[in-house]
This record gives C-alpha cells, sequence and structure tokens, in this order.
C-alpha cells in the first residue's frame, strides 16, 4: 500500500491538486527562464553587431542597433554628420550595403525578415529628426555583395 492510500479522497485531491500546480509553476518558470536566456541572446548577438557597425563605419555614423517586430526586423540608426550630402539613389546604394554588412555579420540572419538603415541628426538630447530610411528584404541583401 502505498502512502496515498492511506489517505482520504480529500487529502488525496489535494496533495494531486499541489501537485499539478508546482508542476504548472515549473513550467512557468522553465518558459520564463527560456525566455530570459532568448532574450540575454539576442542582446548580446546586438550588441556584438553594433560592435562590428562601430568598427566598419565612420566613428561620427555613432551605429545603433535595434529591433522590431519581434525581433525579425533589424533597423540600423546612423547620425547623418558622418555622411556627406549625396544623391538620393546613391544614399539607397550606400544603405543597402550597410544592412547587407549587418545580415552578413548578424549571428542569426535567418531569423530576419528586413533590415531597415535609418540615418538621422540629433536635434537636442533625445530628439531626432530622421533624414532617411530605407528598408530591404534580407532576400535582397543577401544576393548584395
Amino acid at each position: 500500500m502505498t502512502g496515498l492510500a492511506l489517505l482520504s479522497d480529500v487529502e488525496r485531491g489535494d496533495i494531486m491538486k499541489d501537485a499539478l500546480v508546482a508542476d504548472r509553476l515549473t513550467l512557468r518558470g522553465g518558459f520564463a527562464l527560456l525566455a530570459l536566456v532568448m532574450a540575454c541572446e539576442a542582446a548580446d548577438s546586438r550588441d556584438r553587431l553594433k560592435s562590428v557597425m562601430r568598427d566598419s563605419l565612420p566613428e561620427l555614423a555613432k551605429p545603433v542597433v535595434g529591433f522590431d517586430k519581434d525581433s525579425t526586423h533589424l533597423i540600423v540608426y546612423l547620425e547623418t554628420t558622418a555622411f556627406p550630402t549625396m544623391p538620393e539613389s546613391v544614399l539607397t546604394n550606400h544603405a543597402k550595403h550597410i544592412g547587407a554588412l549587418a545580415v552578413r555579420r548578424y549571428e542569426r540572419p535567418n531569423e530576419l525578415e528586413s533590415v531597415t538603415v535609418l540615418y538621422r541628426e540629433p536635434v537636442r538630447r533625445g530628439v531626432w529628426y530622421i533624414r532617411h530610411v530605407r528598408t530591404f528584404p534580407v532576400a535582397m541583401l543577401s544576393s548584395a555583395p
């Protein structure tokens, strides 16, 4: 006879309910831990990509890397002061090369759908004027030189 067999039906039900609640909490805790680990990995990947962008672009560009749409859309923010005024077609080509660099150097490019390169100009602390925005599907950037 097991220990549960000696208990009344009510006590057995309470123990089973407690065990079920504990299992659910453990499962939720496991999911929370997994989400935390994935968030840390994404942050690490973003920091490494930011470092690569910083090393590859002019110092004044001050690249910032972020995500939108559940980490499927990569955004590269650049300060316009690092780049001379250029025609729209040249700017688009420039943004495409920067986006292609980001895709090549990002650790999980297969998780990305698109990349936006955003040129911004600081107006005052915390306020930016967006000069240019170029968005490219990853498939287009993967084939870029």
